[in-house]
């Protein structure tokens, strides 16, 4: 939390959430599954990581297909968030994007109705900063394997999945010895569809909007 605040001023957070896809061939175990535009099949992955850009959370290898809100109730966020008095201590939470929902534990932006109020719109500058951490990270890791940044050339879901976790680890054990490397393409969000997470939203948005109050106003 002291990371996220010193960096980028948002307060309680410990991690930042997000998806991304991972590009493939059409696997053996589903030759007739649904392509994307550019005529490759996609893993989904949802990842979650600290500020210094080290994971914490990856679930890999459910295809494109998948609802995102079926992966997000697969993955072991959804099961923290139920136990917060073991995993958000101190009313802490995670940032992600608006399609998550808003709950105590997992803030998000008010959605930008061309009305919002200058507070609100702090507020936005501000979790968008700390939401940052996951795409530098995620840029990161597909630059330092540019076979994930393209197309991976791997048609075993099980074995695609045992990778991607592979590059993960070995992604934390570079960072742990500060490998940095220079990767300047922007990290491509995935917009999911839908709302993630429902349930405790009265509480979530009274938790924003006091969260919202106590920021200082900054240029944005």
């Amino acid at each position: 939390m002291a990371e996220f605040e010193r960096v980028r001023a948002f307060l309680n957070t410990i991690e930042a959430i997000d998806f991304t896809h991972i590009e493939i061939r059409a696997p053996q175990e589903d030759k007739q599954s649904i392509i994307n535009r550019k005529g490759y099949y996609s893993i989904q992955v949802q990842a979650v990581c600290i500020q210094k850009m080290l994971f914490t959370s990856v679930l890999a290898g459910n295809a494109r297909s998948v609802h995102d809100a079926c992966v997000f109730r697969l993955s072991s966020i959804s099961r923290y968030i139920e136990n917060p008095m073991i995993y958000f201590p101190n009313d802490s939470h995670i940032v992600g994007d608006d399609a998550y929902g808003v709950h105590p534990h997992i803030m998000v932006l008010f959605k930008d109705n061309g009305h919002l109020s200058a507070r609100q719109k702090n507020f936005n500058f501000c979790l968008s900063s700390a939401r940052t951490a996951i795409e530098r990270t995620f840029g990161m890791w597909k630059g330092r394997w540019r076979s994930i940044f393209d197309c991976l050339p791997m048609i075993t879901l099980k074995k695609i999945s045992e990778y991607l976790v592979a590059t993960y680890v070995l992604h934390n054990i570079y960072i742990s010895r500060r490998d940095i490397i220079n990767f300047d393409q922007t990290y491509q969000q995935d917009i999911p569809h839908g709302i993630l997470i429902s349930g405790r939203v009265e509480n979530g948005n009274a938790k924003r909007q006091r969260i919202m109050n106590s920021l200082i106003i900054r240029n944005n």
